[in-house]
């Protein structure tokens, strides 16, 4: 099946946006997706994932739920945007709007995004402790992107710039060793992939093309070198013949201007993690799990290369993975515990070696299993209590019952009750690269969103049919 038409470019958008087909996250496969963790306490862990959010106040030995409804302030579609400040607030939403948590998951407050035909795209933490968004509006059928900046965690909200350039943004990242370097990753109007450059913080862009990307393999920022602003992973999200999940992973060690292919394989490139040195990469294909797209199980897992000028990826762990972090501690990684050809006994797991191989037994020990999630906290009920019990816990195979629920997510380091979870991942706070979790990044739109995705993507029109790809 070849994928040149403005059909297949839409079908093909709408798979990277969505992840897993258009429907509510509660209904879709559980996978974690990006292990974040607080900057003040080594104790807290954060888990964003494809049912909402979970929170370890003690390493992993208990994580409890918080329901999308309580931090996308509706009952949205898609995957969430979450980031930890530096002070330990929380910020998070999907797509409609951006809110704020001081308190660990327990209360929300929106802070941006909350005009009407107004998403958010993306978030970026910078070096010196402020907040890029990217958001984009399309009362015109196209979409006009705008940057914005806030020194305050979000209460307030300085513009930057308009990115005029790009038809659709996808990904933004700020250059962790240098603080006016910022890059927005999406596609112009032709449909080829772009890469939108600034060197002073983002209210002025440069474009250029990323050689390999296109609308029918979008281009995600995975990472920028946190010792080198030139050196940019970016990851494209494509769909071979007969619709099947083709990722690759490329990279730019010139700001952009010349991209070069470091691996593909037949999954979905979920996980991307620089080791603390900054001298290895660990990479994670997954699987969709969308009945329509087709997966090659046998390359699902985790392949490890050095850093040098020539990449030598191996493959050393077989799971489906949808997340990977590197810390001064270990690898971290989300596998689909209940994949239907390659379960994984863990969500999410540590392998306190790094250098481990195909053929060590068991790398990871298990910090998390699904069944174990336990409910939401009493500062999230009722509404949270309802989603746990009517749907939330059954899936996960994990216990309904909600007596003996902490009264919050215990913000500062109290553990919120007795353990029962496995391991003691202590995350060092000294851990300041934020290049692990998952790479995919996507920003999806909420349901209300999705007329004015394909209407703007129509109206790509003849130029789009000209200049889309066939599937490799």
């Amino acid at each position: 099946m070849q994928f040149g038409s403005r059909r297949a470019a839409l079908f093909a958008l709408c798979v990277g946006f969505f992840a897993s087909g258009v429907a509510s996250s509660n209904g879709r496969f559980p996978q974690s997706q990006r292990l974040l963790h607080d900057p003040r306490d080594p104790s807290r862990l954060v888990l964003a994932s494809t049912f909402g959010i979970l929170s370890s106040a003690d390493s992993g030995a208990t994580f409890h739920h918080v329901c999308e409804q309580a931090f996308a302030k509706e009952t949205a579609e898609g995957d969430p945007l979450l980031e930890v400040l530096p002070d330990g607030r929380w910020l998070a939403g999907i797509a409609s709007s951006l809110n704020r948590s001081s308190d660990c998951g327990c209360t929300w407050e929106t802070v941006a995004a909350a005009a009407d035909h107004e998403f958010v795209a993306d978030l970026s933490l910078t070096a010196d402790r402020k907040v890029l968004l990217l958001s984009y509006t399309n009362d015109t059928g196209v979409f006009v992107h705008r940057l914005s900046e806030s020194s305050d965690a979000g209460s307030t909200w300085q513009p930057r710039a308009e990115l005029s350039g790009m038809a659709l943004a996808l990904t933004l990242d700020a250059a962790p060793s240098r603080p006016e370097r910022v890059y927005v990753s999406g596609y112009g109007r032709d449909g080829a992939g772009l890469l939108a450059v600034s060197d002073d913080r983002g209210q002025n862009f440069r474009y250029l093309p990323i050689d390999g990307a296109s609308i029918d393999a979008q281009p995600y920022i995975a990472a920028v070198h946190p010792a080198d602003p030139d050196f940019v992973f970016v990851r494209t999200s494509s769909l071979g013949a007969d619709s099947a999940q083709s990722d690759a992973l490329l990279v730019s060690r010139d700001a952009g201007r010349t991209f070069r292919p470091l691996i593909r394989q037949g999954g979905a490139l979920f996980g991307f993690a620089l080791s603390p040195d900054g001298a290895s990469v660990a990479i994670g294909f997954g699987d969709r799990l969308a009945p329509a797209l087709a997966v090659d199980v046998s390359a699902l897992g985790i392949y490890r290369s050095p850093i040098a000028d020539t990449f030598a990826f191996e493959k050393v762990y077989s799971a489906s993975v949808s997340c990977l972090r590197w810390t001064q501690q270990g690898l971290f990684a989300c596998t689909a515990e209940r994949h239907p050809e390659l379960p994984s006994p863990f969500a999410l797991g540590l392998a306190r070696d790094p250098s481990f191989l195909l053929t060590t037994p068991d790398p990871f020990e298990p910090v998390l299993r699904n069944e174990d999630v336990r409910g939401p906290a009493s500062c999230l009920q009722p509404s949270c209590a309802e989603a746990w019990t009517s749907s939330t816990c059954s899936r996960l195979r994990a216990s309904c019952d909600l007596e003996g629920a902490p009264a919050s997510l215990a913000c500062g380091g109290e553990a919120p009750g007795a353990g029962g979870g496995r391991g003691d991942p202590v995350l060092d706070p000294r851990d300041e690269d934020d290049s692990g979790g998952c790479a995919l990044a996507m920003r999806p739109p909420s349901a209300s969103g999705l007329a004015t995705l394909i209407s703007a993507v129509l109206a790509l029109g003849v130029a789009l049919r000209r200049t889309a790809r066939s599937a490799r």
